[in-house]
This record gives structure tokens, C-alpha cells and sequence, in this order.
């Protein structure tokens, strides 16, 4: 499976990294609805393949940074 960057699947800064989480919410889900329309519009299974990786990767990192309550968490710092 391909490695993805997350800073440049989203545009937001790593150095210094992003600490709004409101930011990185809207950032995320930004590049998802992006990824998304771009997943209807293509054919090809090699490049779905790698919208698909994106969007798991995405998926993931909302998962670990982001609490529930809307704060980030500070496994944040470590992707950064």
C-alpha cells in the first residue's frame, strides 16, 4: 500500500503544525468531499485505489487526533 502525506492531502501547515481544531476538522473534511467527487468521476481502479488510500488515511487521522468533544489530541504532534 502507498504512503500518503497527510499535510499535503489537506494544505495545512506542518512546520509549525496546524493546533486549531477547528481548522483541521474543516481541513479534513475539505479533502474528503474533494477526494470524494473526484472518486465518482474515475474510472481507472489504479487511481481509485489511491483515492481510496486517501480517504482511509483520512479517515484514520480524524480518528486519532480528534476527540469527540472537538479538541485535538496530542497524538497530533506526532504526525507532525
Amino acid at each position: 500500500m502507498a504512503e500518503y502525506d497527510f499535510f499535503e492531502i489537506t494544505g495545512l501547515s506542518f512546520d509549525p503544525a496546524e493546533k486549531a481544531a477547528k481548522k483541521i476538522k474543516a481541513a479534513i473534511d475539505k479533502a474528503e468531499k474533494s477526494l470524494g467527487g473526484m472518486l465518482g468521476s474515475v474510472s481507472q481502479q489504479a487511481q481509485r485505489d489511491e483515492i481510496n488510500g486517501k480517504l482511509a488515511l483520512l479517515s484514520k487521522i480524524r480518528s486519532e487526533v480528534l476527540s469527540e468533544d472537538g479538541k485535538v489530541l496530542p497524538r497530533f504532534k506526532e504526525i507532525a
